[in-house]
């Protein structure tokens, strides 16, 4: 299978996991956004230097993926592409602040050594957090819980029109790629040349497909506004998991865990 193959077999397997049955997608969708914002606010408002803190932090998608029966390694393959842009935030830190910290032996810990550690840590644990959410959520349960905390029904619409027909584009790209490869079977890749006329034809092709969707939608009464969506209501098992792992998130946030660990078997 080529990129654009793999790619749409990623997006499928992510759809796939969201309707498996366990303890997490069985809350209703508005308690596990509200959930992954607040450990998102929690990972982020965490200081630089405080690495002991974002240990403690960690705790929550290693929990959650191996009690949901989802893989951590086939996730962090999946956000190969996103990790080196948290290694691009990070990697001057180090030149720009030289402060010296601790020695191990020879080498000498400095702040900015630090700095870029807890950067690259954070990207790590959000990413994981969001990849979780969409992994045991799907994006109409997303977008209806979004809908509940006021977000504006023009955004999640176009959160939802474009994670629904992504595979769509995806497919009239490997269709135009095989159509150039086979006009020149002995090239690797897309010569230069023709990126503009390739991505000017991509362009047509998809306000094509846009307006044959926009069209077959208003046919069957689509007016703008928000999509309804049908979903079950907040029962007291959501509201007392809401408040149990937001708690558990705030103390892991306020209190180094293991510290506290450390030190009892000192």
């Amino acid at each position: 299978m080529n990129k654009i193959q793999i790619a749409i077999c990623d997006i499928t397997s992510i759809e796939n996991a969201s309707l498996h049955s366990n303890y997490f997608s069985k809350l209703h969708p508005l308690v596990k956004v509200l959930i992954t914002l607040w450990y998102l606010l929690l990972v982020i408002s965490i200081p630089m230097n405080c690495f002991h803190l974002l240990l403690g932090m960690s705790l929550y998608p290693i929990l959650t993926y191996q009690t949901n029966d989802l893989s951590i390694k086939e996730t962090l393959y999946r956000l190969r592409v996103t990790l080196p842009l948290f290694l691009l935030l990070g990697i001057t830190q180090p030149f720009f602040d030289q402060t010296e910290v601790f020695v191990i032996g020879t080498l000498t810990i400095t702040n900015g050594m630090i700095t870029m550690i807890s950067i690259l840590v954070k990207g790590l644990l959000c990413l994981l957090a969001s990849s979780l959410l969409i992994q045991t959520t799907s994006m109409e349960q997303i977008c209806y819980a979004l809908g509940l905390i006021h977000v504006p029904a023009l955004i999640i619409t176009m959160l939802l029109f474009i994670y629904r027909y992504l595979h769509v584009f995806l497919q009239e790209y490997e269709i135009s790629t095989q159509a150039y490869s086979l006009r020149a079977p002995k090239q690797q890749g897309i010569h230069w040349k023709a990126w503009g006329p390739m991505i000017g034809l991509l362009l047509l092709r998809t306000i094509d497909r846009a307006t044959e969707v926009y069209q077959s939608m208003c046919l069957r009464g689509y007016h703008g506004g928000a999509i309804p969506m049908n979903t079950r209501r907040l029962k007291r098992y959501d509201w007392l998991s809401f408040l149990l792992m937001g708690t558990l998130l705030l103390i892991f946030r306020i209190f180094p865990i293991f510290e506290f660990i450390g030190q009892l078997f000192m």
